[in-house]
């Protein structure tokens, strides 16, 4: 369901990697736009994407310039269990879409610092790793921990690096 690659005047400004099996449909920006103009409801649709799309990259930069690198991590944590792919709501269990080195890319740091971040949030009763790829998470206490919830945060340092 995610859209990218819109090319500004033939030109593109970014890329992609897919992290698993997906499927990829081309379409001409002029064919793409008689399409919208005639189907009103898609195009409602896309607007409402766009402003979705839009609010994740106001989030994401908010977050990488706002927060340490352990909340930035727990937000992580937090946005992949907002996908039922990868997080299996009746067992609280997270299978991690990436490796801890396009986590790292991801969020802005190494990919030690998400190793002992990994294990920082371990110790402080938000995760509990299962295996290298498997988390089981206490969904409210990361909320809490990155203040997305009404909880208080946890005291004490978050600085990994």
């Amino acid at each position: 369901g995610d859209m990218l690659g819109i090319a500004e005047e033939g030109a593109y400004v970014n890329s992609a990697d897919a992290l698993s099996p997906c499927t990829v449909y081309r379409f001409p920006a002029n064919m793409l736009t008689d399409f919208l103009i005639a189907h009103p409801a898609i195009q409602n649709k896309f607007l409402v994407k766009a402003i979705h799309d839009l609010r994740n990259a106001q989030r994401q930069l908010l977050m990488m310039g706002r927060l340490d690198v352990l909340t930035r991590l727990a937000a992580f944590i937090l946005d992949c269990s907002g996908h039922d792919d990868y997080f299996d709501e009746s067992r609280n269990t997270l299978s991690l879409p990436m490796t801890r080195y396009d986590i790292a890319d991801y969020i802005g740091t190494s990919s030690e610092v998400v190793t002992r971040g990994l294990g920082r949030l371990e110790r402080m009763g938000l995760v509990h790793r299962l295996s290298r790829r498997i988390l089981e998470l206490k969904t409210e206490e990361l909320k809490a921990f990155v203040n997305l919830g009404d909880a208080p945060r946890p005291p004490g340092p978050t600085d990994l690096s």
